[in-house]
């Protein structure tokens, strides 16, 4: 029971983390400054600003969701699984911490990061910000969205929907 009450605990926190944020939609900023868009078109300009929105949006934490965070994934999670997602959150938000751009071109997507590419760390990281493309909704169905890290290194292909 207690390794139930544990992975609802972590899930909650990794919920609380990813759903806070600074409400601005405005600012398509990181801690390390203001993330740059380039697009080909009007169109893929909005995916981009769309999708930067829903980044900063989802993964600026303020401090009462940090503590929730910190408090279900701080020390090592007995539960294999919560462990994993508590992996799975970190990588993510030190992914986004690194975000340099957001590229869109004919709908395709890609984030440029500065990531160190190779091992499982990149590996994560990379799938944690495949996986909030498809959460924000900007372009779904459109195959070919990927994660560069450090001297654009390929991190992650992104399978679409």
């Amino acid at each position: 029971m207690r390794s139930r009450w544990a992975a609802a605990a972590a899930l909650a926190a990794a919920a609380l983390l990813a759903s806070c944020g600074g409400g601005d939609d405005d600012a398509a900023s990181t801690d390390g400054g203001e993330i740059e868009i380039a697009a080909e078109s009007d169109a893929d300009r909005m995916i981009g600003e769309d999708l930067v929105a829903y980044l900063d949006r989802n993964l600026e934490a303020d401090p009462d969701e940090q503590e929730s965070f910190d408090r279900a994934c701080g020390d090592e999670p007995a539960n294999p699984k919560v462990a994993a997602q508590c992996e799975q959150a970190r990588a993510t938000l030190d992914a986004y911490s690194s975000i340099d751009s957001v590229e869109v071109a004919d709908g395709r997507i890609t984030i440029v990061t500065g990531i160190e590419p190779g091992g499982d760390a990149a590996t994560v990281a990379g799938q944690g910000l495949c996986d909030l493309i498809q959460g924000a909704d900007v372009a779904d169905f459109t195959r070919g969205s990927r994660i560069l890290g450090a001297g654009d290194a390929e991190i992650a292909a992104c399978v679409s929907r």
